[in-house]
């Protein structure tokens, strides 16, 4: 049986022009998620500046995170660290705190190899007292994490729950399905790429983890409906949204800079500012983002 398709948001956090973290703005863009009606949050994600983050920051959000959300959507956190025991202490926190689950990228700036990967995750999953995703991001890591290492950790660890797949490759993200599908068949696989949400789907995955679900969440969230009614036309008509949406990412970068203004221009309250070294948008990337809202709008004023 087809699994129902999912659209889950990696989201933005807000900071102040200070650095500190801003609360508010954060509450703001939950409720803006949650109003759009998407399946669930990924916080502190690759779109979410963890990597420039302290530990105090980490959990204050954290927990205010859980207190905004309060169970209306699914709720996960991304608390891999540079050292692994930092890792499973803040995963359990978070996982203490309220949330659904944990999503860990594997070790990066060093290489790491086949086994060294598997005996990292196994001993995480280990320490671990929680739903564990895993997520695999060849770009950002500097190596791949081959899905038959998935499939074996999969096979000793029952609380690894699902796995995330920022692969440029959609054959790769496949393969996993394949491998898990008849065995495991309530393991969520979701696709990095925006895009590939319908692909996966009927591939046997889930859905996926999209940064553009911070825009226009109303949009992904009615793509996925509009995968599990079934209708060819009108999820044609989504996925011809989806892939012009997709073409945010070749107006400038870094992704998490340009999204916020976005947002801001869409009316969201999230504070425009980012971590050292991430710059705001220059003002030919601001005019390009308000040209390429103004296309997306009318294309969905169709729907």
């Amino acid at each position: 049986m087809r699994k129902k398709a999912q659209f889950l948001v990696p989201t933005v956090v807000s900071f102040l022009e200070d650095g500190s973290v801003d609360f508010a703005g954060n509450a703001a863009v939950a409720e803006h998620l949650i109003a759009g009606g998407v399946d669930g949050m990924l916080v502190m994600g690759s779109t979410g500046e963890f990597y420039s983050m302290t530990m105090e920051q980490k959990k204050a959000l954290a927990l205010a995170t859980v207190k905004t959300v309060k169970g209306r959507v699914r709720l996960f956190f991304g608390t891999n660290c540079m050292r692994k025991d930092d890792t499973i202490a803040f995963s359990n926190f978070c996982l203490d705190a309220g949330a659904d689950g944990v999503m860990i990228i594997g070790p990066y700036y060093f290489g790491v190899g086949a086994a060294g990967l598997e005996a990292y995750y196994d001993d995480l999953c280990d320490a671990i007292h929680g739903d564990v995703f895993l997520y695999n991001y060849p770009e950002r890591t500097g190596y791949d994490f081959d899905p038959q290492i998935a499939y074996r950790l999969l096979k000793k660890h029952k609380n690894i729950k699902g796995f995330k797949d920022s692969h440029s490759q959609f054959a790769h993200t496949r393969t996993l399905a394949e491998l898990t599908r008849e065995e495991f068949p309530d393991f969520e696989l979701y696709s990095g790429y925006d895009e590939n949400l319908l692909h996966l789907v009927m591939s046997g995955g889930t859905g996926c983890i999209g940064g553009l679900g911070n825009i226009y969440p109303e949009i992904c969230a009615g793509w996925a409906a509009a995968v599990n009614g079934g209708n060819l036309d009108t999820i044609e008509a989504y996925q011809k949204i989806i892939n012009r949406m997709s073409g945010f990412y070749d107006i400038g970068g870094p992704f998490m800079s340009l999204c916020k203004e976005a947002m801001i221009q869409r009316g969201v309250a999230v504070s425009p500012y980012c971590l050292h070294p991430v710059q705001r948008p220059t003002e030919a990337e601001c005019e390009k983002i308000a040209a390429w809202i103004k296309e997306i709008d009318e294309m969905a004023a169709s729907l």
